[in-house]
C-alpha cells in the first residue's frame, strides 16, 4: 500500500496492565506504542521508529519497559536489526526505559536525546551461538534456569 510522502507504516498497540491471556479477563488501559516501519528524514532526526505514552496515574509501574521488549520482538519480525528511539532531554525516565532495553544513546538533536536499540532478533543470534537451551538464563523451554 503506498502512501502519501512523508508518512510510513505504523504497527500501534495498547499497553494494558495484565496480558492478553490473564484469566480473569479483565485488563486496564494504561498507555498505547506505536512502531514505525521505517523513517522518514524528520523520524530520523526527532521521532525515531518506536514511541509510546503511558497514562501518568500508571508511570513508574514497568508498563513502558514491557511494551518496549514485546515492540523489539515485532520490529525483529519486520526485518529490523536496529530501531530508533527518542527521547526528550529532560525525560529521564524515558532514557531509563530506553537503556534499560539495551539502547545506546548516539547524540541530542533540538531538545531530543537519540539511542539505537537493538531488536530481539539481532540479541538471539548473539546469544543463539553462546546458549542453545533459549537464551541467557533460559531453559530449553523457554522456563527460567536455575542458578548453579
Amino acid at each position: 500500500l503506498a502512501l502519501p510522502e512523508g508518512r510510513v507504516h505504523c504497527t500501534y498497540f495498547w499497553i494494558t496492565d495484565k496480558p492478553a491471556d490473564d484469566p480473569t479477563g479483565e485488563r486496564e488501559f494504561v498507555g498505547y506504542l506505536a512502531l514505525r516501519h521505517s523513517l522518514t528524514p524528520w523520524l530520523l532526526e526527532q521521532g525515531g521508529h518506536i514511541g509510546y505514552a503511558v497514562r501518568p496515574s500508571r508511570r513508574r509501574e514497568g508498563h513502558a519497559s514491557r511494551a518496549l521488549v514485546l515492540a523489539l520482538g515485532e520490529a525483529a519480525a519486520l526485518g529490523l536489526d536496529r530501531v530508533l528511539l527518542t527521547a526528550d532531554e529532560d525525560n529521564v525516565a524515558s532514557w531509563r526505559v530506553i537503556e534499560a532495553a539495551g539502547g545506546v544513546y548516539e547524540d541530542s538533536r533540538k531538545g531530543m536525546r537519540r539511542y539505537w536499540v537493538p531488536t530481539a532478533a539481532r540479541t538471539a543470534a548473539r546469544t543463539a551461538d553462546r546458549d542453545p537451551g533459549g537464551g541467557p538464563g533460559r531453559d530449553g523451554a523457554g522456563r527460567p534456569r536455575a542458578r548453579r
